[in-house]
C-alpha cells in the first residue's frame, strides 16, 4: 500500500482526510502535516520527515500538497531528491484524495500520480455550465 501524506497551510489537511474517511472509511498509512502560523520551514520539514517515516512503504509515498509554489510544497520537493519512491502532487482536493485512497493498493506510484492529477482536474466543475449542457443535450 502506498503511503499518503497530505500537507497544508493550517489544518486543511487534517480536515480533508477526516472528510474523505466519512466517505471511504478509516484509512491506514495516511497522515496530515500542517504548516502553522509562525512556524518555520525547518520545523515543518521536521514534522514532514517524521510523517514520512510513519507512512513509508516499499510501494512508495505520495505527498499531496494544498498549493503549488507555497512553502509546504517547496519543503516537500526536497523529498524527491532525498528519498526513493516519493512523488509530490500540488492542488489537493476531495476528488483527488478519494481517488488516491481508492486506488493506492492496486496501482504503482507513477500511475497513482496520474490518477491524482486527473481526478483533481475533473473534480472542478462549473455546475451551471454542466446543467445547461445536459439540458441542451
Amino acid at each position: 500500500m502506498i503511503g499518503i501524506i497530505v500537507i497544508s497551510h493550517g489544518k486543511f489537511a487534517e480536515h480533508l482526510i477526516k472528510s474523505a474517511e466519512l466517505i471511504v472509511g478509516r484509512q491506514e498509512k495516511i497522515v496530515p502535516v500542517h504548516l502553522l502560523e509562525g512556524e518555520s520551514p525547518e520545523r515543518f520539514e521536521e514534522k514532514l520527515r517524521e510523517a514520512f517515516r510513519n507512512v513509508k512503504s516499499d510501494h512508495g509515498v505520495l505527498i499531496l500538497s494544498d498549493l503549488f509554489g507555497g512553502s509546504t510544497v517547496r519543503v516537500a520537493a526536497r523529498f524527491l531528491f532525498d528519498e526513493e519512491k516519493v512523488e509530490v502532487v500540488a492542488g489537493v482536493n476531495m476528488p483527488m484524495l478519494l481517488e488516491v485512497l481508492l486506488n493506492r493498493e492496486d496501482t504503482d506510484l507513477k500511475k497513482l500520480v496520474k490518477i491524482a492529477v486527473d481526478a483533481g482536474k475533473s473534480g472542478v466543475v462549473d455546475f451551471r455550465e454542466k446543467i445547461e449542457k445536459n439540458v441542451k443535450g
